[in-house]
């Protein structure tokens, strides 16, 4: 694993950033909008987190999609939350047949400026707190919403945690955060984020946010994934291996309780 431990920055602070993702309602998925950002950055030096996170509430409807985890957190279904960013309390009734008229579209193409206009701005603040590396998970929209900030990425080290676990196991597919968590036994207690070799304290004014599928959360999840690849890889590649292999267990047991079902 010294070949991947090595690209790591054992001075510098490396930042853990999650984004989550709207796309404005009646634009049919082709105006998306970040709507939220969290990060985690750690400092190797103390050994010690600091979290960070900004919501973009800004007048605009949003389509945000969630996937719906089995027990052994494999998506079985996908949810769609239709909400105002601004007033995120208040339900809409969600119609597929709606578009937006011309004057909605560029309404939600102002906003979108305004919303990567103020990513730019957290991005640059983030940058003066010595941040060297960038670690994302499936990193393709979130370099795309940088880019269109215009966030400039080429002095920093910017790696996918999704990607590297891939290709340093030899998967077949790529896994996600959910399942992930679950092999390295992710959990959360009131002020502390724990896996099966670490645990690190929440600070109070956060420990409300840190939950699955929250920017803030989802880069917590990520950077004790990482712990664990980057310092545990034989042990998380063993549990990796078991996973699957009960997920397959798990599929064969249940197409013959259907077979069974059917036959009677």
């Amino acid at each position: 694993m010294s070949e991947i431990y090595d690209l790591l920055d054992p001075v510098s602070n490396t930042a853990y950033i999650d984004m989550e993702f709207g796309a404005a309602y009646g634009s049919h998925n082709k105006i998306n909008i970040p709507i939220e950002i969290g990060t985690v950055l750690y400092n190797p030096k103390s050994d010690e987190l600091d979290f960070s996170g900004k919501k973009f509430h800004y007048d605009i409807e949003v389509e945000q999609w969630q996937n719906v985890t089995d027990e052994l957190k494999r998506t079985i279904d996908v949810k769609v939350r239709t909400f105002n960013v601004g007033k995120p309390e208040i339900a809409i009734l969600r119609s597929s047949k709606f578009h937006l008229d011309d004057a909605g579209k560029r309404n939600a193409i102002r906003i979108s400026r305004s919303i990567h206009y103020n990513l730019n701005e957290y991005m640059q603040n983030l940058k003066k707190r010595d941040m060297r590396t960038v670690v994302f998970f499936a990193n393709d929209r979130e370099n795309f919403a940088l880019k269109r900030a215009g966030f400039d990425t080429s002095n920093l080290v910017c790696r996918d945690l999704q990607k590297e676990i891939k290709e340093k196991f030899s998967l077949e597919q790529i896994m996600s955060l959910d399942r992930l968590s679950y092999v390295i036994k992710f959990r959360l207690s009131k002020n502390t984020i724990h896996s099966e070799h670490y645990s690190y304290k929440i600070p109070e004014k956060f420990q409300y946010l840190v939950k699955p599928h929250k920017a803030i959360g989802d880069a917590a999840r990520m950077f004790i994934l990482s712990k664990e690849f980057y310092h545990h890889a034989d042990d998380l590649e063993e549990n990796i291996k078991k996973y699957l292999a009960l997920c397959e267990n798990y599929a064969i047991s249940s197409k013959k309780n259907q077979t069974f079902k059917d036959l009677h």
